[in-house]
């Protein structure tokens, strides 16, 4: 393999290059707590570095001599795909701009990426991997905190899932730059490689395992031009005897986390009824969390999911499958267009590259076939897991696809209209859309701030200030969820339950939290509405079964209406929950249920509930 080359940049312009990379790959990899949900720091930071990076490039191209001449389809599709949420909405809000910015960050890599820049990527890439790994390994042997409390090893995110995925996808960057070098160099990428296979391992991350291992011999099938070489039977019985190998370690990762896999079931279940119910418009961009933990909801107070099933519901945010997820939030047009764009990128091993100016290929081969396995294996964990809202995997791919572009077909401008006379102004009004976007985004990312200093005020006690400082938010953040959560809140704690529960109404039409529901109960019980009190209550329990706390308080409500039938039914829910950690609280709550059902069991000739683990208990 022939080493890239570097040596027509300047050193000065790849160190640039080399740390803006890193400090883009670091604010979109690090969740912090400047925000009340610690996403929307990578959220901006990923947002408004696409931008600035569009507009840096858009600059240096208005001053350019040569122009761009041609649009690649792969370009397009991708564009189209991440243009149509703007399509179907009506305002912008983050979902709809967010894919926007991974096009920007394709545009750019699309136009700069080059055979002497590419090594630079792929070693970025590399660079970021190994910490990452190094903080994985440190946090399994207790020298750094986790940033989760319910998993050892988490990396710098909250999600552990969202790391594993972005080791995952490394690994092709990681082989590349393995195949090239030579003694002890190679070595230590050796070592790299051994703690990135480590830390994945212990993220405990199944789809990004698998997907791993899936890159790796796709990658090496192509560098090795195994089906050149081999003959097609040999590469057959090779198959079968892998995936062999593969079933009993398949299923030893079910069986390890088997409520998990029977959790995503039911989830994939539920969301294909939802793509039937509403096929071509779709719910909305951002707007799955809601819809499908309402429909749930709805289908657990109907009884219209099975006890085997039923034990595996809980609330969720994403449908662990991005074909699903893409199907429900955009319609089956949406998804139509983002399997065009992966089939694209999947078949550019059978693109020619013609190019009569150049005497080879734009990207070199071993880049491409990196980027390839990248794109394949993100094609296969998108089956099992979020990529695309898991902001720093979705940078990658943003990257690999630009890589992977540049052999795929290009329809050419027509010259003497386009070329010639409408490229400045047309790149100039990009680039003034540009500096919109930006200034939107630093604006709303200001006011995000303040909400959340709001919300601090709000816990140090001091009321007036945080509401004071809400309320100069409500123009920019009308839409938002955590707005009218913390401005509700705040107004709850100043026993203002009227314009509290107008702020939790509103956030409802944004998203299905169940907190918000048990909020707008205790706004009814205030003010004496009990019958809305305990609609929110059995919203809140249906949204989120496994939270004992919700029936416990649905239970007290039903006993003060005298609604017996319904209080002895969610007593015996209650009982047959199994917490996941036994505290003093859960004890209280299913010895309380206990005393229900005894004391009007005999009312309903109910069977005695026998065998219940934690019955009766002395509080």
């Amino acid at each position: 393999m022939k080493k890239p080359t570097i040596s027509n940049i300047s050193i000065k312009a790849n160190v640039s290059f080399f740390i803006s990379l890193m400090l883009i790959f670091a604010i979109c990899l690090i969740d912090s707590k400047l925000f009340i949900y610690s996403s929307l720091s990578t959220y901006y930071g990923f947002t408004i570095s696409a931008v600035l990076s569009l507009i840096l490039f858009l600059l240096v191209l208005i001053f350019k001599t040569n122009k761009v001449s041609a649009i690649n389809i792969s370009f397009f599709v991708f564009g189209l795909w991440c243009f149509y949420p703007l399509l179907i909405s009506e305002v912008f809000t983050h979902q709809n701009l967010y894919r926007l910015s991974a096009l920007m960050f394709y545009v750019v890599g699309f136009y700069i990426i080059n055979r002497q820049n590419i090594t630079i990527i792929f070693f970025a890439i590399c660079v970021v991997a190994t910490f990452e790994s190094i903080i994985c390994l440190l946090q399994y042997f207790k020298i750094l905190d986790s940033q989760n409390i319910y998993f050892t090893v988490t990396g710098t995110s909250q999600n552990p899932n969202v790391i594993a995925m972005f080791l995952a996808l490394s690994l092709p960057s990681v082989f590349y730059i393995y195949s090239f070098y030579k003694n002890n160099r190679r070595k230590m990428i050796g070592v790299i490689i051994i703690l990135i296979c480590t830390a994945l391992i212990l993220l405990k991350c199944r789809s990004a395992i698998i997907g791993a291992g899936f890159g790796v011999v796709v990658f090496y099938t192509l560098t090795l031009k195994i089906f050149k070489i081999y003959k097609a039977k040999h590469i057959i019985i090779v198959l079968f005897i892998g995936i062999g190998l593969l079933i009993p370690i398949v299923k030893y990762m079910y069986l390890n986390k088997k409520d998990s896999a029977d959790g995503r079931k039911l989830i994939w279940n539920i969301s294909t009824q939802m793509i039937l119910d509403s096929p071509f418009k779709g719910y909305g961009i951002g707007m799955f969390e809601r819809e499908y933990n309402l429909k749930q909801a709805w289908m657990i107070r109907n009884e219209q999911i099975e006890s085997d099933d039923l034990k595996n519901a809980d609330f969720v945010k994403m449908a662990y499958n991005d074909y699903i997820e893409t199907a429900i939030e955009g319609g089956l047009l949406y998804l139509l267009l983002f399997l065009m764009m992966l089939i694209i990128l999947l078949t550019t091993p059978f693109w020619k590259y013609e190019n009569k100016e150049d005497t080879e290929p734009k990207i070199p081969l071993e880049a491409q076939n990196a980027s390839y396995a990248a794109i394949t294996m993100f094609s296969l964990i998108a089956l099992f897991n979020f990529e695309i809202n898991a902001i720093p995997v979705f940078l990658l791919f943003s990257f690999y696809a630009s890589i992977l572009s540049q052999n795929t077909l290009s329809v050419k401008l027509p010259n003497k209209v386009f070329v010639k006379h409408l490229d400045k102004p047309a790149l100039g009004f990009v680039l003034i859309v540009s500096f919109y976007i930006l200034f939107w985004h630093i604006n709303q990312s200001k006011a995000h701030l303040k909400n959340k200093k709001a919300a601090d005020f709000l816990k140090e006690g001091k009321h007036k200030k945080a509401q004071e400082t809400v309320e100069t938010l409500k123009l920019k953040l009308k839409v938002s969820e955590s707005y009218h959560n913390n401005f509700g809140s705040i107004l709850l704690a100043q026993e203002k339950y009227l314009e509290a529960l107008a702020h939790f109404e509103t956030a409802k039409k944004l998203t299905s939290n169940p907190s918000i529901y048990e909020k707008s109960a205790i706004c009814n019980i205030k003010l004496k509405n009990r019958k809305d009190a305990i609609m929110n209550y059995e919203f809140a329990s249906s949204l989120s079964p496994k939270t004992m706390n919700y029936k416990y308080n649905l239970l007290k409500l039903l006993l003060a209406e005298k609604q017996l039938n319904k209080a002895y039914k969610t007593a015996t829910e209650i009982l047959k929950m199994k917490p996941l950690k036994v505290t003093h609280l859960t004890k209280l709550y299913q010895n309380e249920a206990f005393k229900v059902v005894e004391k009007y069991g005999f009312r309903f000739k109910s069977k005695p509930i026998k065998s219940l683990k934690y019955l009766p208990i002395n509080i």
